[in-house]
């Protein structure tokens, strides 16, 4: 079986070279594995690049992903919420208005019953969200985070995404969250999983039960793809030849720039694929937040983040103890760029107004952006793809993971990609 090449380390790419079984060899511009789902640290306190847990059910990615961590790793009942001018509320917020001001769960409710008694057609998000929620609490809650998040207005985008990621809830949840009657979350897991020491990156170590067959280059920087010569140039000047088939998790725009003589047709598609980047603004305190959440959601317009993680409550070995390690994220975009003031300033401006520290706390703050946050699903999205996959796959290149297939996959979803690439492809079980 010839040997299989592989660009980027992420948990995708990662799972491809575990679940071939011959050799591979991955390239990796980073000078450590994980992608988009590894760690950073900084003085005993540890962060991700953007918020991960595990929560999936699936026992075999489970059974990898504790092998990864040599079984040494923390299961916890989920404990989210959300933070609305002033007020702390339980998740999903709309099955918890009794958390709310008296007439704004009087609002939220009655327009939730408003819309259960009509019939509307769903043409986006905007639509979903409205019909699955209530138009009251969609704009006052649902639209105000999908503009913050997403970086575009809701009706710019599709809705076959959502599945169990927003919350769509029955007349009776709702109703008995109005009233105070809920007797769980609503939410759609209840425990997660996460490694006690070194962040979620530290589930990427699964793959050295492999270690024999992958022969892993770090700080190898792609920086020309020749499909007809199968060769693969890098910035530390190095080519490489490469054989029949080339696996890539490289977000497809940069993979699509990386490539010599691409049609004009795919150069096109490639332009009309959106995502968000996402600004972390790490913070490292000399003190307990006090506060029960992992993370918890944010919907007022004019606090710049909508989702904040509390690492250290996540495990209590992500900061040394009596400190918290906490993270905001802000993403931006061509639509929704950064402000130009300091963003790490603001932040914690932000989260001064919501008290949730002494600022004298602050150890360290400092910024973090991540390039390619979540694929935004747009109108465009699901023609382009097809024009750009259908050329790739004809130069014996398949794609995988999040940015290769341009999908929102969670992190058991990449491992998933690639297994069942590796499984489809040449015909292993």
């Amino acid at each position: 079986m010839d040997e299989l090449t592989i660009l980027v380390a992420g948990f995708s790419g990662l799972s491809c070279a575990y679940h071939f079984p011959g050799k591979t060899t991955i390239y990796e511009a980073r000078d450590n594995v994980g992608g988009t789902a590894g760690s950073m640290e900084w003085e005993g306190f540890t962060f991700d690049y953007g918020p991960h847990i595990s929560f999936t059910k699936d026992t075999y990615v489970q059974k990898l992903l504790a092998q990864g961590v040599k079984d040494e790793y923390v299961t916890k009942q989920v404990s989210n919420g959300n933070y609305y001018q002033g007020h702390w509320v339980r998740h999903p917020a709309i099955c918890n208005l009794c958390d709310l001001p008296p007439e704004t769960n009087r609002d939220a409710l009655l327009s939730f019953i408003e819309t259960k008694e009509r019939e509307s057609e769903i043409q986006n998000y905007r639509d979903w969200c409205e019909l699955g929620q209530g138009k009251y609490f969609a704009e006052n809650f649902t639209h105000i985070y999908t503009e913050k998040f997403w970086t575009v207005k809701p009706e710019e985008m599709t809705y076959q995404w959502v599945g169990e990621r927003v919350a769509k809830p029955t007349l009776k949840r709702v109703i008995d969250g109005s009233l105070g009657l809920q007797t769980d979350t609503g939410y759609y897991f209840t425990e997660f999983r996460y490694p006690k020491v070194g962040g979620y990156g530290s589930y990427s170590n699964f793959w050295l039960e492999a270690k024999d067959r992958v022969n892993l280059k770090l700080n190898h920087r792609v920086t020309k793809i020749d499909l007809n010569k199968r060769i693969l140039s890098f910035a530390n000047q190095q080519d490489q030849e490469f054989g029949e088939t080339l696996i890539t998790s490289l977000p497809l725009p940069e993979f699509i720039s990386l490539v010599v003589d691409v049609p004009e047709s795919v150069q096109e598609a490639v332009t009309k694929l959106r995502c968000t980047s996402i600004a972390l603004i790490n913070i490292a305190l000399n003190e307990q937040v006090n506060l029960p959440y992992h993370w918890f959601y944010v919907y007022d317009p004019d606090i710049l983040t909508p989702r904040i993680s509390i690492y250290s409550n996540i495990s209590e070995l992500n900061a040394p103890e009596g400190c918290t390690s906490l993270q905001a994220e802000v993403p931006y975009s061509n639509t929704r760029p950064l402000p130009v003031e300091s963003l790490v300033e603001r932040v914690l401006d932000d989260l001064q107004k919501m008290k949730m520290f002494n600022p004298d706390s602050i150890l360290k703050a400092w910024q973090v952006n991540v390039k390619y946050g979540y694929v935004i699903y747009d109108q465009n999205r699901e023609a382009s793809l097809n024009i750009i996959h259908d050329w790739m796959r004809s130069k014996n290149v398949e794609p995988v993971g999040r940015f290769g297939l341009w999908q929102y996959l969670w992190s058991d979803q990449a491992i998933k990609s690639g297994k069942k690439l590796i499984e489809s492809k040449f015909l292993v079980t």
